[in-house]
């Protein structure tokens, strides 16, 4: 079980990743190009808070045999 909530803990962040690029979308749909680029700004960030947790989990697809 331990290693379930640890997946459940930096995957979050690849879902919050994906509701704000849904933001985005949304924001350029309804014209607003201030919001989608800020939009986008957080998705990059919790999209690299997701690889990094990833990462520090072990579970990156490059890690060193």
């Amino acid at each position: 079980m331990n290693g379930c909530m640890r997946a459940w803990s930096y995957g979050i962040w690849f879902v919050g990743a994906a509701v704000w690029l849904l933001v985005a979308a949304l924001s350029l749909r309804f014209n607003a190009p201030d919001r989608t680029l800020g939009a986008l700004a957080v998705a990059v960030v919790f999209f690299a808070a997701g690889m990094f947790f990833a990462h520090a989990a072990g579970n990156s697809p490059r890690r060193p045999k």
